[in-house]
């Protein structure tokens, strides 16, 4: 897969455990704008996907996360590899997280569920929302300047590669 960039906070020593975390986000177009997931609370972008899970392939992990994020079903053979980022950083937690996120495009059908969104995106407020990658990524910078999220950073990043591409 393409590789695009890696963000290394270099916020952590040697010694530190290792988390690694592949995730699997897609990348969705619909009538020129990306089906995105926007923090009604936050008021940033990110694309839809997360952790791949144990015994979980990271198709089966993007299928599985679209779905529980916006309720969108993603169509299988439609799948594409886009390319893959790099996070390295230890942030908040006990350990450094190592992370792969492989963004995948893929078309989704009609057909529509329930969100199933985690503690952590409820409080977040989740939403589905369309959005053009400029008002994305003017949302984003505009989070980024208040508080600097690397998952935030990661995506917008995406968002700008995808803008100049598209």
């Amino acid at each position: 897969m393409r590789p695009f960039f890696t963000i290394d906070m270099e916020d952590y020593d040697d010694s530190d455990p290792v988390l690694y975390q592949p995730a699997s986000r897609g990348i969705i177009w619909k009538n020129g704008k990306l089906a995105l997931i926007r923090s009604v609370k936050y008021g940033y972008y990110k694309f839809p996907g997360g952790g791949v899970e144990e015994d979980e392939t990271l198709i089966d992990a993007l299928i599985r996360e679209v779905r529980e994020e916006t309720g969108l079903e993603v169509i299988r053979t439609s799948i594409h590899e886009y390319g893959m980022s790099k996070r390295r950083e230890k942030g908040i937690w006990d350990y450094v997280l190592d992370q792969d996120s492989y963004y995948y495009i893929c078309d989704v059908s009609d057909k529509t569920y329930r969100q199933k969104l985690t503690k952590h995106e409820k409080e977040a407020k989740f939403v589905l929302e369309y959005a053009d990658p400029e008002t994305a990524i003017e949302a984003n910078e505009r989070y980024l300047k208040r508080d600097h999220k690397v998952a935030i950073d990661r995506d917008t990043r995406i968002l700008r590669i995808l803008a100049h591409e598209h």
